[in-house]
């Protein structure tokens, strides 16, 4: 973690009614749920949320996260009004760790708001259930993904994508370790769980750039259509268990793949 102020609190931000709102931004700041990591009973985690508006009616045009470390949340972002919008919502060199089972960024099913566009570049991502669970085919949504570090993800069991046929996803740069474990539905964080769903639906075609996943990254649902790159996760990267993901200077592509500081 960042030597960076700390933000610790035990409920999501709301939006006001009729609320329009241009631009949320937190950078360089640490934001923690308000319970200790240690006290989770189970996969929803703290159970709280960053960012969860409430209104029926509302507009955020762009929540940006900058160089943050994001820890113990259900979710980062969810959405839960039909009459709401999104439009932005960015992850940029952001470490990201224990988010429970709504996912990195979610809206309520079918039903709830509007996001319009989701990415993450330059991230590490670890421990978490999920990344996206965006079900609304009304949205334009995309979703990029870039440069990114992922290990302990997603949860035994859980999924990493849920998302409408209609979204497109970008997955360039990446490199996915293997999934985390559970025990009677309590995460066991940075331990290796025996696999977990890349899709949900089983039937997304993903279509990756210049991605790898570890040879222990499995999935029981869906592909995420990554190469191999021949290495377990103990393998690719230099000490997982204790939160160093340095690229194999064996691996191909050792300076390509991944959250920069993590290249060779």
């Amino acid at each position: 973690m960042e030597e960076y102020p700390t933000f610790s609190f035990d409920n999501a931000f709301r939006v006001v009614e009729d609320g329009m709102i241009d631009k949320i931004t937190f950078k360089r700041i640490n934001l923690k749920a308000a319970k200790p990591l240690s006290e989770m009973t189970n996969n929803s985690l703290s159970g709280k949320q960053v960012i969860c508006p409430e209104s029926k009616v509302f507009l955020i045009n762009t929540v940006d996260f900058t160089n943050c470390y994001i820890e113990n949340f259900r979710a980062i972002v969810r959405s839960k009004q039909a009459g709401g919008s999104v439009e932005a919502i960015l992850f940029k060199e952001c470490t990201i760790n224990a988010i429970g089972n709504q996912g990195i960024v979610s809206t309520d099913g079918k039903k709830g708001n509007y996001v319009n566009d989701v990415s993450f570049d330059g991230c590490t991502i670890t421990n978490i259930c999920a990344i996206a669970d965006l079900r609304n085919t009304d949205s334009g949504k995309n979703i990029s993904i870039t440069n990114t570090t992922f290990c302990y993800a997603p949860m035994e069991n859980a999924f990493l994508f849920r998302v409408a046929a209609n979204i497109p996803i970008k997955i360039e740069n990446c490199v996915f370790g293997g999934s985390m474990k559970i025990d009677n539905n309590i995460p066991k964080f940075n331990e290796l769980g025996s696999g977990g769903q890349d899709d949900y639906t089983g039937s997304y075609r993903f279509s990756p750039v210049n991605s790898f996943q570890t040879s222990d990254h499995s999935s029981t649902k869906g592909s995420l259509g990554l190469s191999d790159s021949k290495m377990s996760t103990t393998g690719l990267f230099t000490d997982p268990a204790n939160n160093n993901f340095k690229l194999n200077e064996l691996f191909e592509g050792c300076s390509s793949v991944g959250a920069p500081e993590w290249r060779r």
